[in-house]
Formats: structure tokens, sequence, C-alpha cells
């Protein structure tokens, strides 16, 4: 007994040791001390120079460390920043981690890994390091940026949906092919529930132990009764067959709304750090490096396939929450590194036996190369910005420069009687999904142990059943998608004339719909391509038609929309105003429509190289992606503004497009080129 414990503090003494030296090697090359613990477990370990005796004591403290990363992850957990930016987090965080779960899974199939294996690729890809965005962050001063606030915000819903893949993966051994979505849908129920009740009870209990401790006792004993509570639901959760990482979360997020959490907090950092410490130099032990070199080609694959799908999903999502390009460049890029979670989810696998090396490997190199990259890419977002602003299809980028502007628009109000009519309506939709879901539960519980060997005029006949109770719910959401989309289109016809056209609202109400099925079916075509021996061909086959044709008709809609736009909106502004007086153009919907950033006042320059030519031999809308709604001369208005037309020095355009585009103008009609 005295030999073990002898060897176990020498083996702890030597890798803490390796990990100080290593960590202020890669603090001096400004890189992420992370994987420098990861590369000192790599050269300690027993697949290199093997200076640690007893692997399985270092394995039993990086398994305490997880409980102790996470319990300090949920300590942080910020419902007030999540509330800041929870619209962007929620939809992006939401959209992100489907989309990678199932290409990921795809992709997994299609390099030729097992079925487990590609199950957990999927949730290696999707979820992003905390740890390591956070102190990047940090190091580059970036905290306060606005994009630096909605990838934190992203961070929690990805921390949630981290937690809910651990628990699942756990029992994935367990998951029989043939019943993968029923086992993993009644799992993450089971899960759900066991949130719920948790946070109740916990809410309910906790904050007055712990503020009574904190009150009347020491702050060692006031740490001490938070380790003990988070220990003990860890364990709970474990004997109810969830993962240890599970119940420490929860009691971390329960703990951190008592007024003592930012003690507790500092108190843990120390703990957290040696822990933390030990468990990526453990990580890093497992680095088989003749293993590596036989899966280089894999690496580089999911590599970039995993710096790829974080940085276009992620920006995509952000963008469409009405956020500038850039902005949401910024996001996706800053999301790219893995870290500890993927690395738990990896380690889980392996320790169960149900992960193969050569995903494990591909783990570590993976996390280690989407962190080292990072920094790089950040750096590089305005270049990428450049490159898409210059490559992107004008009408396309037309219409996404509208979009921004009116979702900006809406956010700024849902307040009151609006969000509060808003909120009535997705709880009705959030229903009703539940129930369709209920009703597919119940029909695969039923096809698989009541009808399992029943005729086919019997299984059929089940499915019709279950039609039918769906569609009143299929109804009702159907319903309710056309109120929200009415009180959208209601919001911006306030501030925006062209909305009270039929046309516009047609258009409008068309790309939503043709978004929410794209959306849809991308996230489960992946899933259905993985799992193409449960569902066979025909139903990908269709999906796959499904998503072609959304595609078509996204372009249809959107070379449509942008064809008859710059009309209703000169008719819509001449109409509602400039017969009243038509000297004047400053009236109630220009100056609305300008305060929005959609309309500028642009005049032409005396010695322009456009003065005395035509609207089309200039083509400022081809260059710029300017539109002119009607031209100045003079004091008079010319509102029929033809190819033909001619421009003169002095004029005043009124033109329509983003602020970028009116820069864009400017420089073109002075100078005669746009760099």
């Amino acid at each position: 007994m005295a030999t073990e414990l002898a060897a176990s503090i020498q083996d702890l003494a030597i890798l803490l040791t390796f990990a100080f030296i290593i960590s202020i090697l890669f603090s001096r090359l400004n890189q992420p001390v992370i994987v420098g613990y990861i590369v000192a477990g790599s050269i300690i370990g027993p697949h290199a120079l093997k200076f640690i005796s007893n692997v399985e004591t270092v394995n039993l403290f990086a398994e305490l460390s997880i409980v102790f990363l996470i319990f300090s992850i949920g300590l942080e957990f910020n419902l007030k920043r999540l509330r800041k930016v929870g619209g962007v987090a929620i939809f992006t965080g939401v959209m992100e981690i489907l989309l990678i779960i199932g290409i990921g899974n795809a992709s997994g199939r299609l390099l030729g890994l097992s079925y487990v294996d590609s199950i957990f690729l999927g949730g290696i890809l999707a979820i992003s390091s905390t740890t390591v965005i956070a102190k990047l962050l940090t190091d580059r001063k970036q905290l306060n940026r606005e994009f630096a606030q909605i990838i934190l915000g992203i961070l929690i819903i990805e921390d949630i949906a981290a937690i809910i893949l651990l628990t699942v993966f756990g029992g994935v051994a367990a998951i029989s092919l043939n019943t993968l979505l029923l086992d993993i849908l009644i799992k993450v129920i089971e899960i759900i529930l066991f949130f719920i009740v948790s946070l109740v009870i916990g809410l309910k209990v906790v904050p007055f132990i712990i503020n009574t401790i904190g009150k009347q006792y020491s702050h060692e004993i006031l740490l001490i009764t938070a380790l003990g509570m988070c220990f003990s639901l860890s364990a709970y959760s474990r004997n109810l067959g969830f993962s240890e990482a599970l119940g420490a979360f929860l009691m971390g997020a329960i703990i951190s709304e008592t007024n003592f959490s930012r003690e507790i907090e500092r108190s843990m950092v120390p703990i957290r750090v040696l822990f933390t410490t030990i468990f990526f130099v453990s990580v890093g032990m497992l680095v088989d490096f003749s293993i590596i070199k036989d899966i280089l080609p894999i690496i580089f694959i999911i590599s970039v396939l995993a710096v790829f799908l974080k940085l276009s999903i992620s920006s995509i999502a952000t963008y469409l929450s009405g956020y500038g390009a850039l902005t949401s460049l910024y996001v996706g890029a800053g999301l790219i590194p893995r870290g500890e979670f993927s690395l738990i989810i990896a380690k889980l696998g392996t320790d169960t036996g149900i992960l193969s090396p050569v995903l494990y490997q591909t783990t570590v190199a993976v996390a280690l190369i989407t962190t080292l990259l990072t920094s790089d890419i950040l750096n590089s977002v305005p270049s990428i910005y450049n490159f898409f602003e210059g490559h992107t299809p004008r009408s396309i980028k037309e219409v996404l420069n509208y979009l921004v502007v009116w979702i900006d628009s809406l956010k700024k109000q849902f307040h009151g009687e609006i969000a509060h009519k808003l909120k009535g309506k997705l709880i009705d939709i959030s229903i009703n999904v539940i129930i369709i879901l209920l009703v597919i539960l119940s029909l695969a519980g039923v096809n698989k142990y009541l009808l399992k060997d029943s005729p086919l005029w019997l299984i059929i006949w089940s499915y019709i059943a279950a039609g039918v109770f769906m569609l009143p719910s299929i109804f009702i959401i159907h319903r309710r998608t056309n109120e929200v989309i009415d009180l959208f289109i209601e919001i911006l016809e306030g501030n925006y004339g062209i909305f009270s056209r039929f046309l516009i609202k047609k258009v409008v109400r068309n790309m939503i719909y043709i978004v929410i099925v794209f959306i849809l079916a991308v996230d489960f075509f992946p899933l259905i391509i993985a799992e193409l021996p449960v569902y066979g061909y025909i139903p990908t086959a269709m999906l796959f038609v499904v998503i072609v044709l959304c595609g078509y008709f996204f372009w249809k809609t959107v070379s449509y929309f942008n064809s008859r736009l710059d009309l209703i909106i000169r008719e819509t502004i001449l109409s509602e105003h400039v017969s009243e007086d038509r000297e004047h153009i400053t009236g109630d919907v220009i100056e609305s429509i300008k305060r929005r950033k959609m309309v500028w006042e642009v005049r032409i320059p005396l010695n322009s190289p456009f003065s005395e030519k035509s609207v089309a031999e200039s083509n400022i809308r081809g260059i710029t992606g300017a539109t002119i709604l009607y031209i100045v001369r003079n004091g008079n208005l010319i509102e029929n503004v033809l190819p033909e037309t001619r421009l003169e020095g002095g004029d005043l355009l009124v033109i329509l497009g983003s602020e970028e585009v009116k820069e864009k103008t400017l420089e073109y009609l002075r100078e005669g080129t746009v760099k």
C-alpha cells in the first residue's frame, strides 16, 4: 500500500512538473497552455517516454477533474448574459449544434468510421471549448466587443447541449441500430425531466442552505458544503443512469443563483486549475503517435470540416439573427476551437471501450489544430469578409442587406404587448411540437413492442392513426406560424411603407416558409444519410428532393423579390409623399427609412467622370449595388429614372442600399472606380 502511494505521489510530481515546464514554454510562444498540457501528457505517457508508472491513478484523478471542471462551468452559468443576447444565442446555438451533429455523423460514415464512432464524431465536432475561447478573447482584449458577448451567450447553450450529449453518449453502448432515434429520444426526455425536477427542488432548497452557511460560517465550510452538494448530486445522477457531469453541472447552475456564488467560484479557482491540468495531461497521455501517423488524411479532413462547419453555420445563423456580416464572421471564427467537452466525450467513449483508438487520436489532434488556428483565423476575418463581399451575387447581397436592417428593426419592437403576443404563439407551437414528438415516440414503442410480428395492414393502420392524432397539432402549428409571420409583417409595415404592399407580404411569407422547411430538411438529412440501413433510400431521396426544391424556390423568390423591390419602393415613396409636394424629398416616409439606414442622398461631383452620361452607361447599380430611386436637379424632381436618363454634375441622387453601398457610390461617382 505504501509502495503504491509513493508511486502515485511520484507520478503526480512528474505530471505536474512536466505540465509546468511545457506550459511556460507555450506561454512564452503566445500559445494556449491547454495545448501545452496535452503535449506534456503525450511526452510522459505510455506511448512515448513512459515516465508514468500507474496510469490508472492518473485516470482516477482525471475522472474527478471532469466533475470539478463541469461544476465550475455550472457556477459560471450566467442567465443575465444569456438574456442579453438570448435570441441570437439560442437560435445560433441550436442551429449549429443540430447541423454539425448530423453532418459530423454522416461524414464519419462516409470516411469509413464505425456506427458508434460516427455518432461520437458528430458530438465531438458540435461543441466548442469554453475554456479556450474565454482565455483567447481575454488575451486579445476583446471580451467587451459585441461579437464576444454573442459568442459567450452561444457557449452557454453549447454547455447545456454538451451535458445532454455526455449523458446520452454514456448509454450509447446499449443503443440498438434499429432503435437509435427512439432510444435517444427517450434518454433526452429523461434528461429534461431530471433537469426540471432537480432545478425546481434545488432552487427551493440549496440557496437557503448556501446563504445560511455563508452568513454564519467561514469560507472553508462554505466551500466544503458546496462541494459536498456537488458530489452528492453527481452520485445521485450516476445512480439514475446519467453521467456524473449532469449532476455536477446542475448543482453548479443552482449554486450560481445564490448570494455567495462568486465567493465559491473564487475559492474553486485553484482546485479547478489543478484538476484541469491533470485532466488535459491525462488526455495527452493516451496520444499514440504510431496511430496518428497512419491516419493523417482523416485528421486533415476532419480538421477542415471542424473549421468550415463552425465558421459557416455559426456565421450564417448569426447573420440571420440580424447582425452584420463582419460581426457574424467574427462569431463563427471565435467558436472554432474544440477543447474540454470534445475531449471528455472522446475519453468517455475510450474508457467504456466503445470508441476506436482512431477517433480518440483524431479528436485530440483536431482539438490541438483548431485551438492553434483560431487566433490566425480571427485575424483573417476582414480578408474573408472582403472575399465574400466581392464574390457574392449582387441580387443575394442586396436582399441580405435588407434582411439585416429589417430583422434589426424587428428586434427593437419586441417588448410589451407585442412580446406577450409572440410569447403566447411560440408556447402554442412548442406544446404542439411536443405533442407530435410524443405521438411519434408512442408509435415507435407500439411498433417495437406490440406490433413486432403483426401483419402489414395493422402496422399501416397504426401509422394512419398516429397521423390522425397529429393532424390537430399540425394545423395549430401552421396557424400559429402564419400568425407569427403576420405579426412580423405588421411590425415592419409600421416602419416601412413597402410592407403594406401585397406583393411584399407574399414574398416575405414565402421566403420564411422556404427557410423553415430548408432548415428542417438540412437538419434531418445528414442523420438519415448516416442511418440508411434503418430508413432506406426512398425517404433519403425524398428529403434530398425537398432540399433541392427549397434551394430552387429560394433563389427564384430572391430574384423576383430583387427585381420588383426597387419599383415598389419608388412607387410607395412617390405615392405616399411626393404627390403631396413634388419639390421636397425629406418627408415622413423618406425620413423614417433614412433613420433605418436604407435610403441616402448622394450628390454627383461637378467634375464627376459620369457627368453627361446616362444611367445605363454609368452602371452605378452594377458596380456599387445602389438603386437610384429618383433624382433632384435644380429643385426639380425626376421621378421616372430610366436607363437612358442623363446624369449631370450637381445632381442629388436618392439611392437605396446599405451604408456601405452609399460609401461605394460616393467613391465611384468621385473616382470612376471602386477599390
